[in-house]
């Protein structure tokens, strides 16, 4: 879908769909392929698309987990006139999941940058109380923190690889661009 808003300076893209329930095993190991995907400043949509190509300032993918089910959505602000390549793009990095492991180096990275996140993420009493209240209202365990530092020490190139196969199917997303 394509929204013409001439005042527009850029456009807005969201790419997304729902993956599974905050529940599924897969849930846990999809977060780091997330990361690997668009979840982190070193990810590979930002080196591309950012870095590489320089067709926005930001673009980034996550797992959006307000309900039990799991929205996976990609979403940038790019050049004008950029982003059909922006789509383009965003659907070679998925398929490019599904095709080639994850090397030990860009893993290795992933991994720590995801520990840290959760070290600086729950370093207080507020952060582990909402932790704790995210946790009751979607109905996961109490050992959801150790469960994900788990899922993040032990997924491997080739369960990332599989889980692109089954999860990033590009013809499933739904895209919408605002543009100008």
């Amino acid at each position: 879908t394509v929204i013409v808003h001439p005042e527009s300076v850029q456009s807005s893209i969201r790419m997304g769909c729902l993956l599974m329930d905050v529940k599924d095993v897969d849930y846990l190991p999809m977060r780091v392929l997330n990361t690997v995907l668009g979840g982190y400043f070193g990810s590979r949509l930002m080196k591309n698309i950012r870095e590489e190509k320089g067709y926005t300032y930001h673009i980034s993918s996550d797992l959006v987990t307000n309900t039990s089910q799991v929205l996976f959505m990609v979403g940038s602000e790019a050049v004008a006139d950029k982003s059909e390549e922006v789509i383009c793009e965003v659907r070679r990095e998925m398929l490019r999941l599904q095709t080639q492991l994850v090397s030990d180096d860009e893993l290795r990275m992933v991994r720590n940058y995801m520990t840290g996140e959760i070290c600086r993420n729950y370093e207080g009493a507020f952060s582990l109380t909402d932790a704790y209240i995210f946790m009751e209202h979607l109905g996961l365990p109490q050992t959801h923190i150790e469960d994900t530092v788990e899922a993040i020490q032990t997924t491997d190139a080739a369960r990332l690889q599989q889980l692109a196969q089954q999860y990033l199917h590009p013809d499933s997303l739904y895209t919408v661009v605002v543009r100008p």
